[in-house]
């Protein structure tokens, strides 16, 4: 099996991080009837939400995995308890390239769409600009579908009130 923790998913107008964890099938005749070649997201989530690095040691009788987040915190996980998750069904398949090939485009295929990140917007430029300190309000615009500096200023869905309570 490859296995990978975290990381992000992409969607029409935003990319976030994820706590799930997905399965790749390398072998025929797999023991719990997967299918080769077919991405799995197993139920349950991890710790945290975000991107992971993961080591399974050579010589491993716990059968532990240890994970590391980018910024340095580690969790252990029983690679038993996702075989447990196999063996019970406790799967969604995804098949070839869904889940985490969104933005692989298989050469021969004229009919898949990309979803890339979209580009910036006047208001995520606006942000950047006043420093990390207002990183959190970007996620907000996005969300009520804020573009441009005057949907700001007018403020049609009434956004700013929700958003910036007591300043």
């Amino acid at each position: 099996y490859l296995i990978t923790f975290g990381g992000v998913e992409m969607y029409k107008k935003k990319v976030e991080t994820t706590g799930f964890c997905w399965i790749l099938v390398l072998n025929e005749n797999d023991e719990y009837g997967l299918e080769k070649d077919n991405w799995y997201e197993i139920y349950g989530k991890l710790p945290k939400n975000g991107y992971y690095h993961a080591l399974y040691p050579k010589n491993n009788k716990k059968r532990q995995i240890h994970l590391f987040t980018f910024d340095g915190e580690y969790y252990i996980l029983s690679m038993s308890e996702i075989l447990d998750k196999l063996r019970n069904g406790e799967y969604q398949n995804y098949g070839i390239w869904a889940q985490q090939g969104k933005v692989t485009m298989p050469t021969k295929s004229i009919t898949v769409v990309r979803h890339d990140p979209k580009p910036d917007t006047e208001i995520d430029n606006l942000l950047d600009s006043l420093g990390d300190k207002y990183e959190k309000y970007k996620h907000e615009f996005e969300k009520y579908e804020y573009e441009k500096l005057e949907e700001i200023i007018n403020d049609p869905k009434n956004v700013l009130s929700t958003i910036i309570k007591d300043e």
